[in-house]
């Protein structure tokens, strides 16, 4: 290379650039190794996370769907239906989904004290559908229990949900019930006719409707 053109490389500032970047770099390349093995290796962490979570998930979700077929079995009794859910946890360890479908079926025999205990011993589900389910439940429940006040207080806390996963016609229908047996018929007019307007392609449409003339007619 001549001389002038070594000269011209030299005071050219983006050679200059480039070959202070190199010369930091070839200082602090171990320093640089590092942070990237360390930025992998948190990510590789955050990948393993995810995937663990996404498997649970789809565990539970298989496990909701037996155990809502052993539920839902018209050939089973009771008692059978129970033995095969418990048995169905005892080999899944803990499960959220399978102490919902325990506590209905004691809460449909009227063992609400054994439905409500389950329901309060249970762990949160990683299915929102699941833990909402469960305070449905448990509001049912209190209500049987004649617990109406705390009843409602849960109906409502699902009502203020922005991502509930039930729907909230239903919820409106049963709580216009429990005012009307309490006594509340203005609160239970107010919800029913919530129902009817917000909710006009819902499938308690008419059975809200068939209910607020009822009550409008005594």
């Amino acid at each position: 290379m001549k001389r002038k053109e070594r000269e011209h490389l030299k005071e050219d500032p983006f050679i200059n650039f480039v070959e202070k970047v190199i010369e930091v770099f070839k200082k602090s390349k171990k320093v640089v190794f590092i942070g990237i093995g360390a930025f992998f290796t948190v990510v590789l962490v955050i990948v393993i996370i995810i995937y663990f979570k996404s498997a649970s998930v789809s565990n539970e979700n298989e496990l909701y769907a037996k155990a809502f077929s052993i539920k839902s079995s018209e050939i089973l009794s009771s008692g059978e239906k129970l033995t095969k859910l418990k048995q169905l946890k005892s080999g899944r360890g803990i499960s959220s989904v399978i102490d919902l479908f325990i506590a209905s079926i004691y809460f449909e025999e009227s063992e609400f004290k054994t439905a409500k205990h389950i329901i309060d011993e249970s762990t949160e589900s990683r299915i929102k559908l699941v833990n909402d389910e469960k305070i449905l439940l448990e509001a049912e429940i209190l209500n049987a229990m004649k617990k109406r006040k705390e009843a409602i207080n849960l109906f409502n806390k699902l009502l203020s949900d922005k991502e509930l996963e039930i729907s909230k016609d239903l919820i409106l229908l049963k709580i216009a019930r429990i005012q009307l047996k309490s006594g509340k018929k203005g609160s239970a007019i107010s919800n029913l006719k919530n129902l009817i307007d917000d909710f006009p392609q819902s499938f308690y449409h008419n059975e809200a409707k068939a209910l607020l003339g009822e009550i409008e007619a005594n």
